[in-house]
């Protein structure tokens, strides 16, 4: 039994395609989708297009992740205050892409599920690790998660955590496309961790030609600065506009954080 596992896509159609080159073609048995396909790179339409037609092909297992939260809460908020002027610009832009049968596709997805495969040990599967309620009907000795958009492996408290990393923007220095192969054998599910290269000029001129990059937060070339390096360039950036409203007095909500903060923090990290 071997599944091929992908988080963390971000929009990035050009990267889930590249992702599937290599998993139509390596004798797959199923499919394991933990959460975050939409948003950033402005293709989340596409993007979940692309995953309903791979779901009837495979066997799949599929949560949904807290970017699909997001939309979710704000399609039923009576407020609709997000702007493409802020850091919700590229989030509001794959709202406005998704009509209401791709809306309640994303409600039916589940929080969680447990991947239940005849022979084999059960796994648990989430979006986020902390997340993870570990209460007395907790016994699965393995659990998938994504969210960190980093690849790990590790054991603690006895279970075994797997990470597949982000397939559309990983944050581990390589600028590529980062998936899971996991197979049952021995009696245990063996992680075989995989990074995929693939023409990152197609998301970034995507990107460029799209209208998430407001001057005024410029969110659009810090994720081309993702996909151009690997690293984790918009959650610095957040921290930094945090830490210098912060050092101002001022507050630390995003879309309250003065336009001039965002710029200086830019600035100093280089980003523009």
């Amino acid at each position: 039994m071997r599944l091929a596992v992908l988080s963390d896509i971000h929009g990035n159609l050009t990267a889930i395609k590249r992702c599937f080159e290599f998993i139509d073609n390596s004798n797959i048995d199923g499919l394991v989708f933990c959460g975050d396909y939409i948003s950033d790179i402005p293709q989340s339409k596409e993007i979940l297009d692309y995953i309903r037609v791979k779901s009837n092909e495979y066997k799949t297992w599929i949560v949904r992740g807290n970017r699909e939260e997001y939309i979710i809460n704000y399609h039923l908020s009576p407020e609709k205050n997000w702007t493409l002027e802020s850091n919700n610009g590229a989030i509001l832009f794959a709202y406005n892409s998704l009509n209401e049968e791709d809306i309640n596709y994303l409600k039916r997805l589940p929080k969680y599920e447990i991947i239940d495969i005849p022979n084999t040990d059960k796994i648990y599967l989430t979006h986020r690790y902390r997340d993870i309620k570990y209460n007395d009907d907790f016994d699965y000795k393995f659990v998938i998660f994504g969210h960190e958009h980093n690849q790990l492996y590790f054991s603690t408290k006895g279970i075994r955590f797997f990470n597949p990393g982000s397939a559309g923007l990983p944050t581990d220095g390589f600028p590529g496309s980062s998936l899971l192969i996991l197979e049952y054998k021995d009696n245990s599910w063996i992680p075989t961790f995989h990074h995929l290269e693939y023409d990152i000029s197609i998301p970034i001129n995507i990107i460029k030609n799209s209208n998430i990059n407001h001057p005024n937060i410029r969110w659009g070339d810090t994720i081309i600065k993702m996909l151009q390096t690997g690293f984790d360039c918009t959650g610095e950036y957040i921290r930094e506009v945090k830490r210098l409203a912060a050092k101002q007095g001022l507050s630390t909500i995003l879309e309250e954080v003065p336009y001039d903060i965002w710029a200086e923090a830019r600035k100093k990290l280089n980003l523009d």
